[in-house]
């Protein structure tokens, strides 16, 4: 079916034909700039631009305003009649005048060391006042006279810039209320990654020699005990210094420490409700922490009862309605996510991310953001149609409905909405497609829910009204560039022949059959789409004769099994040959496969050949379709 989430297919002749899946969560990226004085070229991002020569003025080193536009996206805004600038920055707004000292900051006023100039018709701004207040580091090497400017990006997704605000706080703790944890914060530590979720969030000292990560996860029947258990068998390589259960102050939690020869570790696992939390410590220093009470002070001050006052900086980003906002930075849209929801991201392919509860993303709920590049004269319409024309010819009709279909407007910005409903493995998934259509690029916002979500009112709400929040204001496409929707490929019906010289056998399959292995003239061959596909397997030295028995032997095992389910032997003259026909159903986890498997001798060979397809997508097209291979078959 459409979207679904499915990684397995099993044949007859035991080929796995994988879909394989990259999963980045909350990946922390930097902004950097490096140059010296009087350069005009600037490292930006690890990329070489060419500028207007920085130069340094009373001791304050002004850069060209475009240095700040490359590095950091911020965006400008220019006065002409009051001459002013206005930078934002994730929310930070500084307002500068040319030729003037005077500058605000959020709406504070403060006083530069040098005002903004225009020199050649280039806008010079001071570099540290700006980046400073953009949350970045600037150091000056004294023996290469090198500037650099450095910005770890935490939760890039987020609403809030971590990195700022663990950088203006004079709090003494840090922790996030949504998940209700607590943890002293000294300075000299920084904020290097967040996952969008909020489950993981780590911590480094500026000099890098110690850090902290705190990291939660949904409790599966954990026990500390056997946390502790985990903790001595993953340590099996390095040096147990200690493990037991602690108890302060009514808490318990378990705590192991283990060194190797570069750093000492302290990893400590609490249990409260429904969550683990660990505290995960290292540090190349093993002596102060044996002997110093720094760092066990900091670990010894984390608290699973967050207790929100003026001494703790709060991470949690959930908004008013309880929600937790996804931006997209550089596709330029945001949408409203369930605050207990996780991202998954392909960072291939970042055009298409999907949220998830927490605990796994198989047959689940799931919300999902997918933005193409938009033919010309594309419409919402045509795009609907378009998909329940798919639907129509991929899917079997016995396993989705067409609920209803309707014009909508989302955030002031039409679009059109198809609800359906599809089985996979077992499960009824309901479905809500939204299409969406701006200047150059399109979006398809869509959920799938679990029958028990459908039927909960209060769940389904919430899931619609995070949709429903979807805002795009549309990126430079000559940054983007084409974002081609698969579907929009013109070749999809097209057939190649595909054959082995040296097993004499030869087929012809859709274009978009992709190969599983690297040569027809292996032994093994398989072609797949999605989870239709064939597989051919050739034996040399054994008969049909034998082999037969055998095969019905191991179907015989696999029905009592239950993994298979045998609906029609046949024994045909096809292919100038005596031909056996299995015709089977494979049962995996909810998941039923139609497997044909064609046994045949020719040529001296004895052919296997197995063409398989989930119950869900035998339509008449893809019926025909399987039918057209096997009669395309040729053993000579």
């Amino acid at each position: 079916m459409k979207k679904a989430s499915l990684f397995l297919l099993m044949g007859l002749c035991l080929i796995l034909l994988v879909c394989p899946v990259y999963a980045v969560y909350g990946a922390s990226d930097k902004v950097e700039i490096s140059f010296k004085v009087g350069d005009d070229t600037l490292i930006i991002n690890a990329t070489d631009v060419k500028v207007e020569k920085p130069f340094v003025t009373n001791g304050v080193t002004l850069v060209p305003l475009r240095v700040l536009t490359e590095a950091f996206g911020a965006e400008v805004n220019w006065d002409s009649e009051e001459q002013s600038i206005t930078l934002n920055y994730n929310d930070r707004i500084i307002k500068l005048y040319i030729n003037k000292k005077e500058v605000t900051v959020d709406g504070e006023q403060a006083v530069l060391l040098e005002a903004p100039i225009i020199n050649n018709n280039i806008t010079m701004v001071p570099l540290r006042f700006i980046t400073e207040n953009f949350g970045a580091e600037v150091k000056y090497d004294d023996k290469t006279a090198q500037i650099s400017v450095t910005k770890e990006i935490a939760g890039d997704n987020s609403i809030k810039d971590y990195a700022l605000i663990l950088k203006k706080t004079t709090k003494s703790k840090v922790g996030d209320s949504f998940y209700g944890w607590s943890i002293n914060y000294p300075k000299g530590l920084k904020i290097s990654d967040r996952f969008f979720e909020g489950t993981y969030t780590d911590f480094v000292a500026d000099d890098q020699s110690y850090g902290i990560r705190i990291v939660i996860w949904k409790q599966d029947e954990e026990t500390l005990e056997g946390l502790l258990a985990e903790e001595q068998e993953d340590n099996q390589d390095i040096t147990l210094i200690s493990q037991r259960i602690e108890n302060k102050d009514g808490v318990k939690y378990a705590k192991t420490v283990s060194k190797d020869e570069e750093y000492v570790y302290d990893v400590r696992y609490f249990i409260k409700g429904e969550r683990v939390f660990m505290v995960f410590f290292y540090s190349e220093d093993y002596d102060k922490y044996k002997d110093d009470t720094t760092y066990t002070d900091i670990l010894d001050s984390f608290r699973t009862n967050f207790i929100k006052d003026d001494a703790v900086e709060d991470l949690s980003d959930i908004n008013a309605e309880g929600y937790r906002t996804y931006i997209d930075k550089d596709m330029k849209y945001s949408l409203d996510i369930l605050p207990d929801w996780c991202q998954w991201l392909n960072e291939d392919q970042p055009n298409e991310v999907k949220f998830f509860p927490e605990g796994g993303q198989e047959i689940n709920d799931s919300i999902n953001v997918n933005m193409y590049s938009r033919p010309i004269g594309f419409t919402n319409e045509m795009w609907a149609n378009n998909m329940l024309q798919i639907m129509k010819d991929d899917n079997n009709p016995d396993y989705y409905k067409i609920i209803k279909q309707e014009d909508g407007e989302i955030n002031g910005v039409k679009c059109k909405k198809i609800y359906y409903t599809q089985d996979i493995l077992g499960e009824t998934l309901y479905s809500c497609d939204i299409f969406i259509m701006g200047e150059n690029y399109k979006y398809n916002v869509f959920y799938h829910v679990k029958e028990d979500t459908y039927n909960d009112k209060q769940k389904l709400d919430k899931i619609e009204r995070a949709i429903n929040s979807f805002e795009f204001t549309e990126p430079d496409p000559d940054k983007i560039g084409s974002l081609l929707d698969p579907y929009d490929v013109q070749v999809l019906d097209n057939i190649v022949k595909r054959s082995s010289s040296k097993n004499k056998w030869s087929v012809k399959l859709p274009a978009n059959w992709i190969a599983v292995g690297d040569s027809n003239d292996e032994d093994v061959v398989a072609y797949r789409q999605d989870l239709k596909g064939i597989s051919i397997v050739v034996k040399k030295g054994i008969t049909l004769e034998y082999f037969i028995p055998y095969f019905q032997e191991e179907v015989d095992n696999q029905e009592q099994l239950g993994i298979f389910e045998l609906n029609k032997k046949e024994k045909l003259n096809d292919k100038g040959t005596v031909v056996y026909k299995y015709s089977l159903t494979v049962k995996n986890e909810g998941l039923e496969m139609m497997d044909d498997a064609y046994i045949l001798s020719k040529n001296g060979n004895l052919y296997i050949v197995d063409i398989m397809c989930p119950k869900y997508n035998l339509s008449k097209k893809n019926i025909e379709t399987l039918e057209d291979i096997w009669d395309s078959m040729k053993f000579e």
